[in-house]
């Protein structure tokens, strides 16, 4: 770790305010705008809150889930990776690199548990028609 963060490697990845909010060019194309864009990644920063204070999980790592899951839609589309799999990887990643012990089976347990079929169902049915 650098001594100076303006002088280390995590300040030359941080992004313009202006490269985080675009839409992908897929996701373009199946009509999400900007508006959706932005409450997508709320709701989902919502789930992995939600999922993470259930496992019981340090806020250090709920926040290091929403910058990883915040970075990954820099690059990709959401119709390319779902999101509601890569939250629950994202927290699960999280916690691995903020040295907090959490056991996959436990996450798999409470995602099953919070989310029912019919929500995910009309999800899937909006973003993949």
């Amino acid at each position: 770790m650098a001594a100076n963060f303006w002088t280390s490697s995590h300040q030359r990845q941080l992004l313009d305010p202006e490269k985080i909010d675009i839409v992908h060019p897929i996701d373009k194309e199946r009509g999400l705008t900007l508006d959706e864009f932005k409450l997508i990644k709320i709701h989902m920063t919502n789930h992995i809150w939600r999922v993470a204070q259930q496992v019981k999980v340090r806020q250090r790592v709920i926040a290091t889930a929403v910058t990883y899951f915040r970075r990954v839609y820099t690059r990709k589309s959401f119709s390319e990776y779902d999101p509601r799999l890569v939250a629950p990887t994202c927290l699960y990643l999280a916690a691995k690199a903020e040295e907090s012990t959490v056991q996959a089976r436990l996450l798999v347990f409470y995602i099953k548990k919070m989310c029912n079929h019919h929500y995910y169902l009309a999800y899937v049915l909006l973003m993949f028609p």
